[in-house]
């Protein structure tokens, strides 16, 4: 397996971090810490910038938010800035690199697949096979443990600034498992 270096030129750049702006505002624009973030947006894109350039960027605290649509289930919050553009800086360079890595049949938060292509293909299989099974992983993502994911990324990954990125979000959830399902939609 193929390893990945020298990332961190391309996470930091001045157009990759507008990019993730650009993305993490989409559908967004009324939300109070987009307005906020918009009234001085070069500024606060060149400090997201320097503290990443610094290495004085952390991940903020999550505020948790339950939710009952379709059932009880609690999401995590992250502040606009610095956090969600520089998730989205991460993975503007990180998602080609593991969507290679992804079945045919995967659609879930892939640009041009998504709900109705996975739905199709579903539709298909349907037609084919007299059976089907239907299943859920119980608290997936509460059971993910912290160091055997940074340890699969890393057998991925080598360039030491992406990796340090990269592992500070992770570990921003305390307590050594759980990866936070964000929900993208709450100002904050």
């Amino acid at each position: 397996m193929r390893r990945h270096g020298r990332l961190w030129d391309k996470i930091v750049d001045a157009e990759n971090i507008y990019l993730a702006h650009f993305k993490a505002k989409r559908c967004k624009p009324r939300l109070r810490g987009v307005i906020i973030f918009e009234r001085n947006r070069e500024e606060n894109l060149e400090a997201i910038r320097r503290s990443l350039l610094e290495k004085t960027f952390t991940t903020s605290r999550y505020q948790e938010k339950i939710l009952y649509e379709p059932k009880k289930r609690t999401v995590y919050v992250l502040p606009y800035s610095p956090d969600r553009i520089v998730q989205h800086a991460l993975m503007n360079i990180l998602i080609p690199i593991w969507e290679k890595l992804f079945i045919r049949d995967s659609y879930a938060c892939i640009d041009g697949r998504g709900l109705h292509a996975g739905s199709a293909r579903t539709m298909e299989f349907v037609r084919r096979n007299a059976y089907c099974l239907k299943c859920d992983i119980s608290k997936f993502y509460p059971s993910v443990d912290h160091e055997i994911m940074l340890r699969i990324i890393r057998r991925k990954i080598k360039c030491p600034d992406a990796l340090w990125l990269i592992e500070d979000i992770v570990r921003s959830y305390p307590g050594g498992k759980n990866i936070p399902r964000v929900q993208k939609d709450f100002s904050a």
